[in-house]
């Protein structure tokens, strides 16, 4: 018998780090309030998830305290004081903050070996499940899909115990209801992603949408962003189509250099002509 590789001593981390950011965008605004999910499965490779089992309950702990923790601070943009009124100053146009709470009064964290045999090891899938009525979850429907390297979460989840700067925000309304997304990193991918595909930002709609739609690129120097279209069907920026980022030759994808273009403070961007997302950098 050939032996198991060894663990990769960051994964738990990075599973951690992937439903802390997961909760955060996928947070769904109401009129008084806003819900964060409630109910997490991280699929694992069977391998990892044997040599997790020992510790998958340590690992829900700290990733409940660490949601506990976001949603504490992401509700007192809300309360009455400063922070309310530092909030309305750098997004006058955008929605009143509103408190945060859970979707469901219990959070649910499960760990599950892959069924279908497709993630290789080290990798990881969460999925998101919106809550039912019943209280063991039990016929939960999936909202959305995350699938990820562990490496590539590691350098596309900003890590939830350091202290995170957010440089722009992002309104979206698509068919997963609405929420807000906080821009945390100089690049950002957005798009429906999908099984070896990463975003940051998951888009729910038609497949009208790239897996890959749009790239954001944040310049560290100045602060202002960049947009690039790396879809089929296009994207607009206030009304104007923006140039295609690549070149498709059958199935194939091949990146174009340049054809970046500049985004003003705030902007309207429209994915296929179906998903708006409104764009609204923080002011410095």
């Amino acid at each position: 018998m050939d032996p198991v590789a060894e663990l990769d001593p960051n994964l738990p981390r990075q599973i951690i780090a992937t439903m802390v950011h997961q909760l955060r965008a996928r947070i769904v605004r109401l009129t008084t309030k806003a819900l964060a999910p409630s109910h997490f499965v991280v699929y694992l490779h069977p391998d990892d998830h044997n040599q997790l089992a020992g510790i998958s309950r340590a690992i829900a702990d700290d990733a409940a305290r660490e949601m506990d923790a976001e949603i504490a601070r992401a509700t007192r943009w809300s309360t009455p004081g400063w922070r309310r009124v530092a909030y309305r100053i750098a997004r006058p146009w955008g929605p009143p903050p509103l408190p945060v709470e859970g979707a469901s009064p219990r959070r649910q964290i499960e760990f599950v070996p892959d069924p279908d045999g497709e993630l290789p090891r080290g990798c990881f899938r969460v999925v998101v499940h919106l809550p039912t009525a019943r209280p063991d979850f039990a016929g939960t429907a999936t909202v959305s899909v995350t699938g990820g390297v562990a490496t590539a979460v590691a350098e596309g989840v900003s890590r939830s115990s350091e202290p995170q700067t957010t440089f722009a925000r992002i309104d979206l309304h698509d068919e997963g209801g609405a929420r807000v997304f906080e821009i945390c990193s100089d690049k950002t991918i957005i798009g429906r992603g999908g099984q070896g595909v990463w975003v940051d930002l998951k888009v729910v709609g038609p497949t009208e949408i790239s897996q890959e739609h749009v790239r954001l690129r944040r310049d560290p120097a100045t602060g202002e962003f960049f947009i690039k279209d790396l879809s089929r069907n296009g994207t607009t920026v206030d009304g104007a189509r923006i140039p295609g980022g690549v070149a498709y030759d059958g199935d194939m994808k091949r990146e174009i250099d340049g054809n970046e273009v500049r985004l003003p403070a705030r902007a309207e961007i429209v994915l296929a002509e179906s998903v708006r997302l409104t764009f609204a950098r923080e002011h410095r």
